[in-house]
Order: structure tokens, then C-alpha cells, then sequence
């Protein structure tokens, strides 16, 4: 294994190096490192081992049966979450992307569960309530209008669990 890792990192990294130069790979490997640039938006491997980070919070005490959030930081800054709120009779997914200016932007979905809590085995179980966009400032001051009755600002409890920040050797 430590083998076929070395093998990928060192084409990787001999084909970022070279000056417009196109370095025949096998297919599969080809593959493989597309995927992963896709995935990660990413231009050489130095990137991805040092300045990519992902972390997963439990933020407790807002639903009863609990929620995690999957934050994705570069240069130790936040870029982007997702944030899963499960729920007794449904569930809500909410991604922020953190901007440069400051600004987050949210999509939200809220879904019912179709069945018992226990009985749901995938989306097919659940039903779409409403979807939402909004954006907000890091301080979680509102910046656009949202037209929905149901909608509950979560954000405080976002900022008090996930740290916008990385500072090296310790999470603040």
C-alpha cells in the first residue's frame, strides 16, 4: 500500500513540476488523480497534504437525536460545512460557504420522515418541507430576506461548536 502511494504522489507531483510538458500515466492512475482534483479543487499535491483540513463536530443540546457538522477548512480558515440536524419526525441538511467578504451563504433543506424515525432507510423515506437560501455576515446578522414561517436561525449554535479558525496545534 505505502508502495502504490509513493508510486501516485511521485507522478503526481513529477506532472505538476513539469513546464507544459504532458506526462504519460496509465489510465488508471490518470483517473484516480482527476477524481481527486475534481473533488478537492486543488492544483499540486503540497495543497492537499498541508493546507486542506477536515474536521466533524457534534453540536449538542438542539435536536434530540442529535447533529453533526462536517467543516472543511483551508489555510486553516472554514470554507465550507454541512451541517446534519436529525430530528424525531425529520431532518435538515444545511451548507454554508464561507466568502472572502465575510459573508455565508446557506442552503437549507428540511425534510419529514414519511414513516417512523426507526423505519427510515433512505431519501425515499422522507419528504422534501421547504428549501431555502439566505445569506448572512459571520456574526449571524440576516443580510437577505427569508419568506418562510418555519424558517429557526441555528446559527449561534453553529459559531459556539465549529471554530472559523485553525490555529496550529490547537483548535480555538
Amino acid at each position: 500500500m505505502k508502495i502504490k502511494v509513493s508510486v501516485i504522489f511521485a507522478i503526481f507531483y513529477c506532472s505538476c513540476t513539469q513546464n507544459n510538458k504532458q506526462v504519460q500515466n496509465t489510465k488508471p492512475t490518470h483517473v484516480i488523480l482527476d477524481t481527486l482534483e475534481e473533488k478537492l479543487k486543488i492544483n499540486s499535491a503540497p495543497n492537499i497534504l498541508s493546507n486542506d483540513t477536515t474536521i466533524v463536530f457534534s453540536i449538542d443540546g438542539l435536536s434530540s437525536e442529535g447533529s453533526e457538522v462536517k467543516a472543511h477548512y483551508i489555510d486553516g480558515r472554514i470554507s465550507d460545512a454541512k451541517w446534519d440536524i436529525f430530528g424525531e419526525t425529520g431532518q435538515s441538511i444545511i451548507l454554508y460557504s464561507f466568502l472572502k467578504n465575510g459573508t455565508v451563504k446557506a442552503f437549507e433543506k428540511n425534510y419529514t420522515y414519511k414513516t417512523d424515525l426507526t423505519e427510515v432507510k433512505s431519501e425515499k423515506d422522507m419528504h422534501l418541507k421547504n428549501s431555502l437560501q439566505y445569506v448572512l455576515d459571520t456574526s449571524g446578522k440576516l443580510l437577505s430576506k427569508i419568506n418562510n414561517k418555519d424558517f429557526v436561525d441555528v446559527f449561534t449554535d453553529f459559531k459556539k461548536t465549529v471554530p472559523f479558525r485553525l490555529s496550529y496545534g490547537s483548535v480555538k
